[in-house]
């Protein structure tokens, strides 16, 4: 079979499906770019929050965010406490947590459970004197069986972060 176009047309011809190959083929590799920037959005907003959260606080938080955020966990665990197998864990959040003196901020909370059960409490205090006065409080409480914060953090070396572990059967 032959082609019936004379030479210079079919090499207009092949130019013009040259052009539109260039033009679709950079359309689909905008796309592809444009959907892999996309996807990486999210992930770029992510480390920008987290940069943001690991400066450390220069103030502390007044009496009103604190009874605010008190009352907002309260509200938690009254909300939570019934789909709780157990609630002594609970109680036992609430126990630590009642007993923070106006200097301590908490910004973590891990329990882990076990035969003993710890809780982690992590947060700032405004200066090791609160700190330890938080600690003994701990300790007196006869649900709590220990109450422990490195040494380190106790002389003041974490500015002021610190991480308090209560252990105890709950």
């Amino acid at each position: 079979m032959s082609n019936v176009l004379p030479n210079s047309s079919q090499k207009a011809v092949w130019h013009e499906y040259r052009a539109r190959f260039v033009l679709v083929g950079s359309i689909v590799a905008s796309l592809v770019a444009l959907v892999a920037l996309v996807a990486l959005v999210p992930s770029y907003l992510a480390l920008r929050v987290d940069e943001g959260s690991l400066v450390p606080a220069t103030s502390t938080p007044s009496a009103a965010q604190d009874g605010i955020a008190m009352a907002h966990l309260k509200v938690l665990v009254t909300t939570l406490s019934p789909l709780a197998a157990s609630s002594s864990p609970v109680d036992a959040m609430t126990a630590a947590l009642a007993n923070k003196p106006a200097g301590i901020v908490i910004t973590h909370l891990t329990y882990t459970a076990g035969s003993p059960a710890s809780l982690v409490l992590s947060g700032t205090a405004s200066d090791t004197q609160t700190l330890n006065a938080y600690q003994m409080a701990l300790r007196a409480n006869s649900r709590f069986t220990a109450a422990s914060v490195p040494i380190d953090q106790l002389a003041g070396a974490g500015n002021g972060q610190f991480t308090l572990t209560v252990s105890g059967t709950y």
